[in-house]
């Protein structure tokens, strides 16, 4: 019974918030199930892949996202989380990436209890200092090291940098996430071992919770739930760090 509902909260938790309710996955892997750092990143990869691919094929048959944009920036964030899962994560230790992630689990956290942006407006003048690429490249790079979809970062980036308005914005970061998220899961394929049976049972019953979660968040309040779940984020985030 375990095994089903905790994929379903957390496909529930992404189909209301989006992206950034993938957060929870890892640490849910590694302290309720069980699984190793490593392989709790990577199936936290699938989970975020598909869900987004979900979202994406739903937006892109809308006709919301602005895809030759989108496509340049995604092939940049492909190459920052291929680079960062097949070089940089075998030679961190778990521990030191689960302190990575625990702090950005605080930054989402904060950003989420304020409602607010990571990146600034002001940053528009320096557009050739903060370049697209950079910015692909390193939404990819957290994607790849740490499992996270990194959505707080792609929307500003799409809005100040290529003015997409905020609505294709947050269309096109699906279809983004997506394609980081099955480059880093498949520059993980060979540092982990992977119980496929789990893979595809969490994964298939996580799609389920997005479909749910896409319906019924269009009846909460999404800024009181952004706010509850940062709050949750911040909490988790401290017992990371606690533990270790």
């Amino acid at each position: 019974m375990l095994l089903e509902l905790i994929p379903f909260v957390i496909g529930l938790t992404l189909g209301l918030l989006g992206g950034g309710g993938a957060v929870l996955c890892v640490p849910v892997l590694i302290y309720i199930f069980g699984l190793g750092v490593k392989s709790s990143i990577a199936i936290s990869l699938i989970v975020i892949g598909f869900s987004s691919l979900i979202g994406a094929l739903y937006k892109i048959f809308k006709k919301e996202i602005l895809l030759k944009e989108t496509l340049w920036f995604g092939f940049w964030g492909m190459l920052g989380s291929f680079l960062t899962a097949k070089f940089l994560a075998p030679l961190l230790s778990d521990s030191s990436q689960m302190i990575l992630f625990a702090v950005f689990m605080v930054l989402m956290g904060v950003l989420m209890l304020k409602q607010k942006n990571i990146i600034d407006s002001s940053l528009l003048i320096n557009k050739k200092v903060l370049s697209v690429i950079s910015f692909g490249l390193g939404t990819g790079a957290i994607t790849g090291l740490l499992g996270i979809g990194g959505g707080f970062l792609i929307v500003p980036v799409l809005t100040l940098f290529l003015n997409f308005p905020m609505r294709k914005a947050i269309a096109s970061s699906f279809l983004i996430i997506s394609m980081q998220a099955f480059t880093g899961f498949f520059a993980y394929l060979g540092l982990v071992d992977l119980d496929y049976d789990f893979v595809v049972k969490f994964t298939l019953i996580s799609i389920v919770g997005v479909f749910i979660g896409i319906y019924f968040s269009k009846l909460i309040n999404e800024d009181v739930l952004k706010k509850i779940f940062g709050l949750v984020l911040i909490l988790l985030a401290a017992y990371i760090l606690l533990k270790g």
